[in-house]
């Protein structure tokens, strides 16, 4: 994997700087990049690469219809190029719009105002993101980010600190890209949801509202729920008496509430042992938690006792906050429908854990919640949702391998199959649970991947849907040739099912 640097000035003081562990392959410096064929440079780009276009309208000003065309141009190269990742800077100039309607639109809607139609296409395709370096420039202020005269003269404008600045947001950017997205923030109580200790100070004492102590934490109370309709999963973890915290959430009128919380560990446990347990509850890894806590003490626990990767230490604060809202942990690539249900999916699972408890025979608590099974053939229309599955699920995946929405197409024009599952049952939907992609040659057939969402697993769910496509085929009279195999730190369940398959005549080919 390569990143490929297009640009309108030159960025070999910010590429120079850069931490990424990927070979910088070309980084060069365009005269005019929306007329200039620089799609003829890029011939040596490979599946996976990422090319960052970026131009700077502040320095050239050039007209909109030049704009237009360089958008056109990019949205072109990412059509056709779709398993390649763009990158696009937002330094767009906007002097054809007046500057009081500047002040009530967000950067990126600064930019579609007057370019909607090219923004609009690019934003659709799914391997297409936005740096918004305009904001960084906001913040530091035009007169500490520009040097008109070397910008002209060198075509390098930046000063220094924002050369840093925008070098460590594409680092950034590039490692948000590359890894996978977090699932739940682990949040402390006390000086982290509000200001105060409630043991000591007492309820009225607690500050979280919109005057000046507890304004930070009122903030952060709203961004959480926004994270929340995101479909990151909120849990509590507090050294504290159960009834005090609950008396806050329900005396208090804070913008977070009792019920938005999934999981609540408050308790005299070593925050470590609540994690643990938080990660079973919820069949998640540890790593994709966010472990957020005012104690530098407990997050160092923490950091030592669990395979939690990333911690934040919440500080009131006004600066620390923004740092805070910016960090790419809290960020989605996509955002699907499936993701602002899923602290729903999430509710209706604890229920069925809870309802478990009254059976002691489990065949008899499976036949009690109705399982209902809906098997999809290349559901075009669930790509968003199968390629989001193909990213994130870990545990159960048998060839761990991202794909887009236009990989997914391309593979079913090869006259390959989609088999994809939905399921419900008497507590709710569960939504698309699991996907198999299948490689047919003459009269046999490959298992390229096969994935279950960790939501469904220990139903017997994977056991129906492998049958259900192994009979789909047998009935055709093309039999299972070879199964695609990734061991991976975390696919054990997924080894487990290949071993036990003892009924089927196949060879497991391990793939890297």
């Amino acid at each position: 994997m390569n990143i490929h640097f297009f640009s309108d000035i030159i960025l070999q003081p910010i590429t120079k700087k850069l931490n990424i562990n990927l070979e910088i392959k070309n980084n060069i410096y365009l005269d005019d990049l929306a007329s200039f064929p620089f799609h003829n440079k890029i011939s040596d780009l490979k599946d996976g690469d990422i090319v960052i276009l970026y131009t700077d309208q502040f320095l050239h000003n050039n007209s909109v219809e030049w704009q237009k065309n360089l958008l056109d141009i990019i949205a072109q190269l990412a059509e056709k190029n779709f398993k390649i990742t763009f990158l696009i800077s937002n330094l767009f100039n906007n002097e054809n719009k007046s500057n009081g309607l500047s002040n009530f639109l967000s950067k990126e809607d600064e930019i579609k105002n007057f370019l909607i139609n090219q923004i609009d296409r690019i934003k659709k395709l799914d391997n297409c993101f936005f740096l918004d370096i305009k904001s960084l420039i906001d913040f530091n202020g035009f007169k500490h980010s520009y040097n008109f005269e070397t910008g002209y003269l060198f075509q390098m404008p930046y000063l220094k600190n924002i050369i840093d600045d925008i070098s460590k947001y594409i680092d950034d950017y590039i490692d948000f890209l590359l890894k996978e997205e977090k699932k739940a923030i682990i949040l402390d109580c006390d000086n982290t949801l509000w200001g105060g200790i409630i043991g000591e100070d007492g309820i009225d004492n607690i500050k979280c509202d919109k005057n000046h102590e507890g304004i930070i934490f009122y903030h952060f109370h709203h961004f959480l729920k926004e994270k929340q309709k995101e479909g990151y999963i909120l849990c509590l973890n507090s050294k504290n008496n159960i009834e005090d915290v609950k008396n806050v959430f329900l005396n208090k009128n804070l913008p977070l509430k009792w019920d938005d919380f999934i999981i609540k560990k408050i308790n005299w446990n070593l925050k470590s042992d609540n994690i643990k347990s938080i990660a079973n509850e919820l069949n998640l890894s540890e790593n994709s938690f966010v472990f957020i806590d005012d104690n530098p003490n407990e997050i160092q626990i923490v950091k030592e006792f669990t395979d939690v990767e990333n911690f934040i230490q919440f500080k009131n604060d006004p600066l620390s906050f923004k740092e805070l809202k910016e960090n790419f942990l809290f960020k989605r690539k996509k955002i699907l429908n499936a993701d602002l249900k899923k602290n729903e999916k999430y509710k209706e699972e604890i229920k069925r854990k809870e309802s478990s408890l009254s059976f002691t025979n489990f065949e008899e608590y499976l036949k009690s919640i109705k399982l209902k099974f809906d098997f999809r053939l290349n559901d075009v229309d669930d790509f968003d949702r199968i390629s989001q599955m193909t990213e994130k699920t870990n545990q159960f995946n048998f060839n761990k391998s991202a794909k887009s929405i236009s990989d997914l197409k391309e593979f079913i024009k090869k006259d390959n199959h989609i088999f994809s599952l939905k399921l419900s049952d008497k507590f709710g939907d569960y939504g698309t649970i699991g996907v198999m992609l299948i490689e047919i040659a003459e009269s046999k057939f490959n298992i390229i991947n096969y994935l279950i969402s960790c939501r469904a697993l220990g139903k017997n769910v994977e056991n129906v849907f492998f049958e259900h496509v192994i009979n789909f085929f047998i009935e055709k009279n093309i039999s299972l040739k070879e199964i695609f195999f990734k061991k991976t730190e975390r696919n054990k369940p997924a080894k487990i099912f290949i071993e036990k398959l003892n009924n089927y005549d196949y060879k497991v080919r391990e793939t890297k």
